[in-house]
């Protein structure tokens, strides 16, 4: 889990060492949690271990902030797909310079991409993704609302599906 490539994967660790850990034993029945791990010296297993959920906290907002994600940010994530890898990775292109338009308004953002998703292939499909973060995700509307009809009225493209995701749970 901790490295999927989502910035929340920390505190997914985090809750679900905690969830299982938290099983252990019954009534008065002492119990033991054993995590195996590569990565011991991570904050989300090292706060565990001491179940401090403050120190997590503390330590995740705080890199959060440094690195301008939620809650410091919205995030929009573009999901790019097709059949064809080299097509498919074409139009992410030709979608990254579609968003050239978001450096038009007067919010702060930063896209991110286009790389393969988390998982690159499903159904024959493959997947590209970019991420723009954002001060506000609904004052961009605009911008991709007009990047989306470009990829729709380019003939190339035509096999190619593009998906909006505002303040997305998940970022495979």
């Amino acid at each position: 889990m901790l490295n999927i490539d989502d910035f929340r994967s920390g505190e997914r660790t985090f809750s679900m060492l905690e969830q299982v850990s938290g099983r252990a034993g019954r009534a008065e029945k002492a119990g033991r949690a054993v995590i195996q791990t590569y990565n011991p010296e991570n904050g989300a297993v090292d706060t565990v271990k001491r179940h401090d959920y403050r120190e997590f906290y503390r330590n995740e907002i705080c890199m959060r902030k440094a690195m301008w994600y939620p809650p410091y940010c919205e995030i929009v994530s573009i999901l790019i797909t097709g059949r064809s890898e080299s097509i498919t990775m074409q139009a992410a292109g030709f979608v990254k310079n579609a968003l050239r338009l978001l450096e038009r308004l007067k919010q702060r953002t930063m896209v991110l991409g286009p790389v393969p998703a988390y998982i690159s292939k499903i159904n024959n499909k493959y997947r590209y993704r970019i991420m723009i973060k954002c001060e506000n995700s609904d004052g961009i509307t605009g911008v991709l609302e007009k990047m989306s009809e470009a990829v729709d009225n380019n003939k190339k493209y035509e096999r190619v599906s593009v998906i909006i995701d505002k303040n997305s749970n998940t970022m495979y």
